[in-house]
């Protein structure tokens, strides 16, 4: 199979020693997801030069590491007197690397040994998942919180997880708020919590229901986002080339953004099964609460939708909506490229970086909505917010009804 790929004797030599079945792996993957022929002979010559690389530590290219990786990235390459057929791009020898990594080192790695602690924030991470539904984001920064939590109890030597009281947890919150921003403290109060709760629930320990992480109380501050201005939405979405295909796709991406004010693991997860043509409605996957809720469809984002269907997508057996034009083609977006997307229309409109939060366009769907005298329920309702306080800071924005609600000073009073 290499040698469909490799057509030079001197590499054929020089990938001698790498494993058959391995190099088998690999371009079945690459073919499989689509990837371009010339792409494919560039990636196994990447990976033919790492190897060629270890070969000369004695080691073999199905034991190396992520370190590894780093320093061949990094060190060797800018210096390599290796033979000039072999691939020398850092970003080339980086993407041909990471493919390798995941498909032929880390199936065979050793599992590690797992601690008590991380067996129980495992089985945590399980529920927050299956039971109480949150995103992979935010249940990154409980497992965080509580491995923290977790590691301030192993450095107390006078108590264990399952003698913990009120004063402890006093003692650790107050710790954490000595290292942290206030916000960050009440975060962390919350994680701890729904960790107690969570062992209580499944039996690990018999905590009281009284026992709690005492969180301290948050104001509501202003959105650090502007909302954009109806000119600046429409230099944004002017910005983008919508004579290509992939601009048809990112032109719908970003209207999705910008007219439904959903998230951007909204966007990434919608199949072509949530849109009701015949009704102009389309049904959204809550990334954060794995619910489930049906909004209009605009006319300006039914048209983006049906002229990327009909002239920009490619053929893909996949229901998903938006997928990927270049390798892997016809399979899925992630999140990430969602994000990509409307950040490289930024930089295309002219928007400093300060100016380019995705979030933007979600919070001008809510202050358009605002300002057009929405409730402020039925807005939470279409954000998919779960408590109308979260909504209740986009009327900071509403000025002139601010304006209208404004007391005069009182004449001669005095501060």
């Amino acid at each position: 199979m290499l040698q469909a790929y490799c057509k030079s004797t001197t590499l054929l030599s020089a990938a001698a020693h790498i494993p058959v079945s391995s190099m088998h792996v690999y371009i079945h993957y690459l073919e499989d997801n689509g990837y371009p022929a010339r792409t494919i002979q560039t990636y196994t010559n990447a990976v033919i030069h790492f190897s060629q690389w270890l070969y000369k530590q004695s080691r073999c290219c199905t034991k190396a590491t992520i370190d590894d990786k780093a320093s061949f990235v990094d060190t060797h390459l800018p210096d390599c007197y290796c033979p000039s057929l072999l691939v020398r791009s850092k970003k080339t020898c980086a993407a041909a690397l990471t493919h390798w990594l995941r498909l032929v080192v880390q199936p065979n790695a050793v599992p590690p040994t797992l601690s008590k602690n991380d067996e129980l924030v495992m089985a945590f991470d399980t529920y927050l998942k299956e039971v109480a539904g949150l995103a992979s984001a935010t249940r990154l920064i409980r497992r965080s919180d509580v491995y923290g939590f977790l590691a301030w109890l192993d450095n107390d030597q006078s108590t264990t997880l399952g003698s913990i009281n009120v004063t402890h947890l006093t003692a650790f919150i107050c710790v954490r708020a000595s290292q942290v921003a206030l916000v960050t403290t009440a975060r962390t109060a919350c994680s701890v919590n729904a960790f107690l709760r969570f062992l209580t629930a499944q039996g690990y320990y018999n905590f009281n229901a009284a026992l709690r992480v005492p969180r301290p109380k948050l104001l509501h501050t202003l959105l650090d986002n502007k909302s954009m201005s109806n000119d600046e939405l429409h230099r944004l979405l002017s910005s983008i080339d919508r004579s290509n295909l992939g601009g048809k796709r990112d032109y719908a991406i970003t209207r999705c953004l910008s007219d439904l004010g959903i998230r951007t693991g909204e966007v990434a997860s919608l199949t072509i099964d949530n849109i009701d043509w015949r009704n102009k409605t389309i049904e959204i996957n809550l990334a954060k609460t794995r619910r489930h809720h049906k909004l209009p469809i605009p006319d300006t984002l039914m048209e983006a939708l049906i002229d990327y269907l009909i002239n920009g997508r490619p053929d893909t057996d996949t229901r998903q909506l938006f997928v990927y034009h270049r390798a892997p083609s016809g399979k899925p977006i992630k999140p990430s490229t969602v994000r990509g997307v409307v950040r490289r229309a930024f930089l295309s409109a002219g928007f400093s970086s300060a100016q380019s939060q995705v979030h933007r366009l979600r919070h001008t769907m809510a202050t358009r909505l605002l300002a057009n005298n929405t409730p402020i329920k039925t807005i939470a309702d279409m954000l998919g917010h779960q408590s109308i306080n979260t909504t209740i800071r986009y009327t900071y924005v509403d000025q002139v009804a601010l304006a209208l609600v404004a007391m005069p000073w009182p004449q001669g009073g005095q501060i």
